[in-house]
């Protein structure tokens, strides 16, 4: 017999809730320099590391490192999953994503018009991979299969996305690489449930390719307004 949607919604919230962090999330500050020594990229622009914070869930900041003090801070702030979990228990019956930086999302070697579905298998491959990996989460009993035909249910209301072209110049490989994705905010409705704790941490932890460059950053918004890491 198949576990109904918030029997596997409580399963899930549980396991992530113990999520062996803590997370820790740090925002770099730069500033570009265009001229004169060795350089990073295509074309050799300098780059000064002025400052990196440790960012908390509630928005708070923790000075780890300035440009000056030539050191780093030990003092840092964590996250954990229950943290996340517990900030927004309410499960709506309806969601917006808003995606900060651009999704690049690929199926079967296209860029389609992403559904629930593919964005939440997408997400729930990263999370998996990286609970296991870094954190030692077993998630060997997760029914994909049922929470992936449960994600097919859940409809889009309104999708406002749009799609960005870029490129960046990878050195390694000695060509520029396309660097585009989509940007904007797409509506879904249903039973979230089983999907809510994953689209929480997925807050943190981007959706599709190219995450370690930043890239897959959203919030979620409810009818409460704008919410998000």
């Amino acid at each position: 017999m198949k576990r109904s949607a918030t029997r596997r919604a409580k399963i899930w919230s549980s396991i992530l809730s113990s999520w062996a962090g803590p997370l820790i999330i740090f925002l770099f500050c730069v500033r570009l320099h265009p001229y004169g020594g060795t350089g990073s990229g295509q074309g050799q622009g300098q780059i000064y590391l002025q400052a990196i914070d440790a960012l908390g869930l509630n928005g708070s900041r923790l000075a780890v490192y300035r440009s000056g003090d030539d050191r780093l801070k030990r003092e840092t702030l964590s996250i954990t999953g229950d943290e996340i979990l517990k900030s927004r228990p309410v499960v709506p019956e309806a969601c917006t994503l808003q995606f900060l930086t651009r999704l690049d999302l690929k199926e079967k070697g296209r860029y389609p018009e992403p559904d629930f579905s593919l964005l939440f298998r997408s997400l729930l491959r990263r999370i998996a991979t990286l609970g296991h990996l870094h954190c030692g989460l077993d998630f060997r009993s997760l029914d994909f299969g049922g929470l992936s035909h449960a994600a097919e249910k859940i409809g889009t209301v309104t999708s406002k996305l749009r799609r960005e072209e870029a490129v960046r110049y990878s050195n390694r490989q000695r060509r520029r690489m396309p660097f585009g994705g989509l940007l904007g905010e797409i509506t879904f409705a249903g039973d979230l449930s089983p999907f809510w704790p994953f689209m929480l941490l997925g807050e943190w932890m981007h959706v599709g390719k190219k995450t370690s460059f930043g890239l897959g950053r959203y919030f979620v918004k409810t009818a409460h307004g704008r919410e998000g890491g």
